[in-house]
């Protein structure tokens, strides 16, 4: 009778509902209830395309995101396309009529199969959010007519169909099965945000970073091609890699800058420097920096429904943590 009653107690209390925290670039997890998230936060990482180190002679463009794309699926880990756009050999997506680039979310030494309507698998790995002028990781384009593959990066995957294909699809496995739409939420942000974080089911987020175009600013030449300005808003620091990226420069210490010959850019406090060696040209392009004090934003609050079952969350922006409602079963299980 004691056993029974134990054996009656653990059933009911692994039935009760609860609330877990769950983290990552895909958060998994299976949920009986088909509720709304408590919260999700997601990051938001500025995207620098090309690879290499930036120069005037390699420019690397940096964009920040206007809007939060969240996915909610089963299984098909599509996010959103890249209409009129095709990728070529050296990884570079391009402008093209008649096709769009697929965009899915991927984890390192994950395997997936897609389904699309090009008779191979001609797509590419990303680092960040892919945009028309991105290179791939490794400067390829990967074609496999098998379409499947193993993730070598935890990123993004593009992958090609015609425009007028409506049914991609992108899922853990090697075996293709039926399509299922995924849920995509969209959310507005309030100004371009080029670092930061936003928690989308309550409508607030903090911008951890700023960004500057460089020919605004009030230069004053120095010494060994050295531009000094006044950089308001950055994060002061004296020592240590300046918080500071750029389209056009290398960013270094203030103190590696000051002893090297090399072109790059710094910061020293409340200002911003740059060597622009051959040339006496001051700077141009565009920089993101970090913000001294990092400033709060607003967005609409989304609703973001669960399914019962297996879910699949994710945003193009970064890493999401979330908060969703399961039983203490599902509690532990999706502890392991």
């Amino acid at each position: 009778m004691n056993y029974y009653r134990c054996n009656v107690l653990d059933q009911s209390f692994l039935a009760l509902p609860t609330w877990k925290e769950l983290s990552g670039s895909i958060v998994t997890f299976n949920t009986d209830y088909a509720n709304p998230l408590r919260s999700l936060v997601t990051e938001i990482v500025a995207v620098q395309e090309g690879t290499g180190t930036p120069s005037p002679s390699n420019v690397r463009s940096i964009s920040g995101f206007d809007e939060v794309i969240v996915g909610v699926t089963a299984k098909n880990l599509v996010m959103s396309r890249l209409t009129g756009t095709n990728i070529n050999t050296s990884g570079v997506i391009t402008e093209q009529a008649n096709y769009d680039m697929v965009i899915a979310r991927v984890i390192q030494d994950t395997e997936y199969v897609i389904s699309t309507d090009d008779p191979y698998f001609a797509g590419g790995f990303f680092n960040t959010y892919p945009t028309v002028g991105g290179v791939s990781y490794n400067g390829q384009r990967i074609v496999s007519a098998t379409k499947s593959f193993t993730a070598p990066i935890t990123g993004y995957v593009i992958f090609r169909v015609s425009s007028n294909y409506l049914t991609p699809q992108i899922e853990i496995g090697s075996t293709a099965t039926t399509y299922e739409a995924p849920n995509i939420h969209t959310i507005t942000l309030p100004e371009t945000i080029y670092g930061g974080n936003a928690e989308l089911v309550g409508g607030n987020g903090t911008k951890t970073h700023g960004y500057v175009d460089l020919s605004t600013l009030s230069w004053a030449s120095t010494s060994q091609n050295r531009w000094v300005a006044t950089l308001s808003g950055v994060k002061e620091v004296t020592t240590g890699l300046s918080p500071i990226i750029s389209e056009k420069y290398q960013t270094f210490s203030n103190t590696d800058l000051y002893y090297n010959n090399e072109t790059g850019i710094a910061t020293y406090n409340n200002q911003v420097i740059v060597r622009n060696n051959p040339t006496t040209d001051t700077p141009t392009g565009l920089a993101v920096f970090e913000l001294q004090t990092p400033t709060p934003f607003t967005t609409t609050p989304e609703e973001i429904p669960t399914l019962s079952g297996v879910n699949n969350i994710y945003s193009n922006t970064g890493d999401v943590t979330l908060t969703a409602e399961m039983t203490m079963q599902q509690y532990i299980s999706n502890s392991i």
